[in-house]
């Protein structure tokens, strides 16, 4: 029991109601994820996922599946920005808040990401093959990283931000049971929220093993010949992927 209760995102929302969740979005979840054949008695597998409690949604069944996750829980969400050069002490040339339900979230954080870095192609053949500056897989996997691992007890929100030399994703809270930048760079899995993680894995967004942060490594250093950083700080770890061009 007392380590069950470690778990933030299984934290039931008592002024909420089973009305806060969108039940539509959740049987789409099902459809999407091929798991259709549980949808009989939806509110039982709410409850047996830890998404409602006792009748309440919980943290993590308002974040992947409420009407207006970010009306209860408003800092669950992303500023992106955009940077000119290198500095952020400089006003942003783009931003936007990202909110939603979390699969919207990161949707859209991705979109950010390649508004803004340039996809340059080769010519293959009679062609023109994408060439992306950083593999889609690795930006995805440090944007669902972050959203899955924050601290959501901390009232802020995840920070993206896009300079012409490098990505800044500062993510809320220091990893959980003395977790440090070493242990995260060799592999080093643990799950802060775990039903929010289950339900991105079955959405095929993280891996079970817990080999994001290494593939990120390993497809950061590949595609820009440079290392990821990774800073862990009093309040939030910042993960730093290198860009191999500047601007377009």
């Amino acid at each position: 029991m007392a380590t069950e209760s470690l778990y933030y995102d299984k934290m039931p929302l008592l002024p909420l109601s089973i009305q806060d969740l969108d039940l539509a979005a959740f049987e789409s979840y099902l459809e999407d994820t091929g798991q259709s054949y549980l949808r009989d008695d939806p509110q039982r597998l709410l409850a047996n996922w830890y998404l409602t409690a006792n009748g309440h949604p919980t943290v993590a069944g308002i974040l992947l599946f409420g009407r207006k996750p970010q009306h209860h829980l408003p800092y669950a969400q992303i500023n992106a920005a955009r940077f000119s050069g290198t500095d952020s002490s400089f006003d942003p040339i783009d931003r936007k808040d990202l909110g939603g339900r979390l699969l919207e979230v990161i949707d859209q954080a991705e979109r950010f990401l390649y508004l803004h870095l340039p996809v340059p192609h080769e010519i293959r053949g009679f062609e023109p093959e994408p060439k992306p500056e950083l593999p889609k897989e690795a930006l995805r996997e440090a944007v669902v990283n972050a959203v899955a691992h924050r601290d959501y007890t901390i009232r802020g929100p995840i920070r993206l931000f896009v300079f012409d030399d490098r990505i800044e994703i500062h993510t809320p809270g220091r990893p959980p049971n003395g977790v440090d930048a070493d242990a995260m760079r060799s592999g080093a899995h643990v799950v802060r929220n775990p039903w929010i993680y289950a339900r991105l894995s079955d959405a095929g967004l993280v891996t079970r093993a817990g080999t994001g942060i290494r593939r990120i490594v390993r497809l950061a250093r590949e595609a820009t010949g440079r290392e990821v950083g990774i800073e862990v700080r009093d309040f939030e770890v910042l993960f730093t992927l290198p860009r191999k061009i500047g601007p377009a």
